[in-house]
């Protein structure tokens, strides 16, 4: 009987340890944004569920340049054109080379304007009132990558 109790003990001692290591991996930092599973979605789904995928890594396929604003902020739609559906692409570190109508797969984080301008990112963008006027009431994803659908990087360091 004695040796049940210590093996129950032992089992006890090694569940808690456990437990405590696995609790305490999870209080650190946050993983880098850029190592994150990305949800995927097309511009029309990012549009109609924008509160609900705010903050979270996307990835926005069958995209095509609508407008663009600036070099660093311009206009998805969808590539069939269903709908209204926009989304506002924001680059924060560096411009992308593009044009209207090229098709792109954008990879970022889902924003509202609100969120973008007082969100936790840094450096926060500072909106021209010309990039301003063509994403109000837009969702917005603040990309990290830009690129055609075979994979070529369209933004440029600054």
């Amino acid at each position: 009987m004695r040796m049940r109790q210590l093996v129950v003990l032992l089992v006890t001692i090694a569940a808690v340890a456990v437990t405590s290591v696995v609790a305490a991996a999870g209080q650190g930092t946050l993983p880098d944004q850029s190592a994150r599973t990305a949800v995927r979605l097309r511009v029309d789904t990012l549009a109609s569920f924008i509160n609900s995928v705010a903050g979270l890594r996307v990835r926005v396929v069958d995209g095509v340049v609508d407008k663009i604003a600036s070099p660093r902020v311009f206009i998805l739609k969808h590539k069939r054109s269903i709908g209204a559906a926009r989304a506002a692409i924001v680059l924060v570190d560096g411009e992308a080379t593009l044009r209207e109508g090229t098709p792109v797969t954008v990879t970022g984080i889902a924003r509202t304007l609100l969120g973008t301008e007082v969100g936790p990112q840094q450096p926060s963008p500072a909106f021209t009132e010309k990039e301003r006027e063509r994403i109000d009431a837009l969702p917005i994803v603040v990309a990290s990558t830009v690129e055609t659908p075979d994979g070529v990087r369209l933004v440029t360091s600054r």
